[in-house]
């Protein structure tokens, strides 16, 4: 368990949690009724913990893992829906803050962003820096199952 824990960044609850789903396929047990995990199911758990911090809820997760087309299918179109949302409100500000940079502009006067906008501006530059591929949301590859 420890050596699957570090590996997969993952805490003992949230490997024993994933295990009690089935997640994970068949996990050998020890004599002691130690919990012996496959490199395989490791990888599983690094993919679960990728997918995750990705937004994916367990039951798409499941759905990826068991290569389920009509689940995945509704995840993408979701998470497609999610980003255009997104893309539509980044625009928005883009297109206010034009505006006011351009009335600054014409007036000689400039305006002081509220500390929440500042906020916002830097949550956004941080989650896209980390953020990964749109493409790894939905990559599997054999050794997920």
């Amino acid at each position: 368990m420890r050596k699957a824990m570090r590996l997969s960044g993952l805490s003992a609850f949230q490997i024993r949690w994933y295990d009690r789903l089935g997640l994970l396929g068949d996990v050998e047990r020890a004599e002691g009724g130690w919990r012996l995990f496959s490199v395989e199911q490791v990888d599983v758990l690094v993919k679960i913990r990728e997918w995750r911090r990705d937004g994916l809820s367990l039951r798409e997760i499941a759905a990826l893992l068991r290569r389920d087309g009509n689940a995945v299918a509704a995840a993408t179109a979701r998470r497609r829906g999610e980003l255009a949302r997104l893309v539509r409100i980044v625009e928005t500000l883009e297109e206010a803050s034009a505006q006011l940079g351009a009335w600054s502009q014409r007036t000689g006067q400039t305006v002081e962003a509220p500390s929440a906008l500042r906020s916002i501006e830097d949550d956004r530059t941080l989650a896209y820096s980390q953020s990964p591929p749109a493409e790894r949301l939905l990559t599997t590859d054999n050794r997920s199952r």
